[in-house]
């Protein structure tokens, strides 16, 4: 949609909200019409503020609340990682382990998903975490983490999420491939 002004017969000038579909042209909605420049500028700024309402846009949402209070990249979250990849974590089963804490399980989650979307070390979590999460986290909390995911008990339980959900997509014929991944120096 769009705005336009239209000049009439009399003179006037109509300010109009128009929209294009299959080719045509069709008005939407007429704001006024008027031979004053300033009220046809007050018009076109009606105009502006209505096709706000008829077509919100994130950036119109931004301008809106960035009169309340200065926004900045700080208020800016990456939520897509978790939307897709959180969705996978979880129908996997994987968010149904059972850690000691809440945070642990957390970190466990952002140490997989950080994987996918930030290759790099166990330690690459606290870039992760400053660039997408807009949060800190101590590399002892890493490290305690990845201890608890060792005790036997909780890394059975992280196999057999993976295996058994594995075990489902493949319809129970699951095949094991060994290889050797060491480099090879000439």
């Amino acid at each position: 949609m769009f705005i336009r002004k239209k000049k009439n017969q009399s003179g006037s000038i109509s300010i109009q909200i128009i929209s294009k579909r299959g080719g045509k042209y069709r008005v939407v909605e007429s704001i006024g019409c008027s031979k004053d420049k300033k009220e046809i500028e007050i018009l076109f700024q009606k105009a502006k503020e209505r096709l706000k309402e008829l077509e919100p846009s994130l950036l119109d949402y931004l301008e809106y609340n960035s009169s309340q209070r200065k926004l900045s990249n700080k208020d800016i979250r990456v939520i897509g990682d978790e939307l897709i990849f959180g969705k996978i974590f979880d129908d996997l089963g994987c968010a149904k382990i059972a850690f000691e804490n809440k945070k642990k399980r957390d970190i466990f989650r952002h140490l997989i998903l950080s994987r996918l979307l930030y290759p790099g070390s166990k330690l690459y979590l606290i870039d992760y975490y400053h660039i997408y999460k807009k949060q800190k986290i101590e590399k002892n909390q890493i490290y305690r983490t990845l201890d608890a995911i060792y005790q036997e008990a909780l890394k059975k339980e992280i196999e057999y999420c993976v295996f058994s959900h594995t075990k489902k997509v493949m319809d129970n014929n699951i095949a094991v491939t060994f290889y050797d991944v060491t480099t090879l120096y000439s």
